[in-house]
């Protein structure tokens, strides 16, 4: 079963596969992707990282 942090990231990606432009420049999912980042485990928060660097959200 995945938890929170994961759901969160598969959802932000799956967005950001649809609509790629707008997971960029929506403040709330550029807002998701860093609280991802700062409170997620550590096998997430690499992932995340990655994810947020790829927006071009300095994490």
């Amino acid at each position: 079963m995945w938890n929170k942090h994961e759901q969160a990231l598969h959802m932000i990606r799956a967005a950001e596969q649809i609509a790629p432009e707008e997971a960029i420049r929506r403040p709330n999912t550029r807002r998701g992707a860093g609280d991802l980042v700062a409170t997620a485990p550590i096998n997430i928060r690499r992932e995340a990282r990655d994810f947020a660097n790829s927006l071009g959200i300095a994490a």
